[in-house]
This record gives structure tokens, C-alpha cells and sequence, in this order.
């Protein structure tokens, strides 16, 4: 009985917010502020959102113009890579020729030892 007579009692006084809410609706309905007010309602609803959308497309900007200094660095790195790259095959083929011209030097003085020695 105690769980009836709760819902008894909800639903009277929801019963009670809806005609409060219906009678000042039907005051208001007719009264020239609410009318504006229903009218510009809407309007500051589209007026905040073209303010996210003006902050959104300055981020977008934002973001464009930092993608593109990181791919001018982008494209620098690329090329430092490059050349980088380059001189070291150039160095190793300096270093194979290096190597080269040293064991035609060492053979040669290691002749020259064995002539010297023969000789000597």
C-alpha cells in the first residue's frame, strides 16, 4: 500500500509541474518579450556555433601553415640526407683507393727490403 500510495504521489505532483508549466506557457505564449525571445534563441545558438567554426577554421589555418614549415624542414633533412650520403660513398671510395695505394706502397717497400737484403 506504502509503494502505491508513493507512486499515488509521484504522479500528482508531476501532475502539478505540468499544469504549473502549461499555465505559464499559455500566459507567456501571447507576450510580445517571448516571442522575441523565441526568435533570437535560435540565433544565439547560431551565432555560438559560428564562433566554434571561426575557432575551428583558425586552427585548421593554424595547422596548414606549421605542416608546411615541417615539410620545407622535411625536404631540407631529405637533402642534408643526400649529400650526407654522397660524401660518404665518396669517402669510402677515397678510403678503398687509400687502401689500395697503401699496400702498393707497403709491397713495393717490402720488396725493396728483400732486394736490399739479397743484395746486401
Amino acid at each position: 500500500m506504502r509503494v502505491e500510495f508513493n507512486k499515488l504521489v509521484a504522479t500528482r505532483e508531476a501532475a502539478i509541474a505540468i499544469q504549473a508549466n502549461w499555465r505559464n506557457f499559455m500566459t507567456l505564449k501571447d507576450w510580445p518579450w517571448m516571442d522575441i525571445m523565441y526568435k533570437i534563441k535560435p540565433l544565439l545558438q547560431t551565432a555560438e556555433e559560428m564562433k566554434k567554426m571561426e575557432k575551428m577554421l583558425a586552427e585548421a589555418e593554424e595547422t596548414k601553415k606549421e605542416l608546411e614549415i615541417e615539410k620545407k624542414k622535411r625536404k631540407a633533412n631529405e637533402d642534408t640526407v643526400v649529400l650526407l650520403t654522397q660524401a660518404r660513398n665518396d669517402l669510402i671510395i677515397q678510403l678503398k683507393a687509400e687502401e689500395g695505394a697503401n699496400e702498393d706502397a707497403e709491397e713495393r717497400c717490402h720488396s725493396l727490403m728483400r732486394n736490399k737484403g739479397m743484395a746486401g
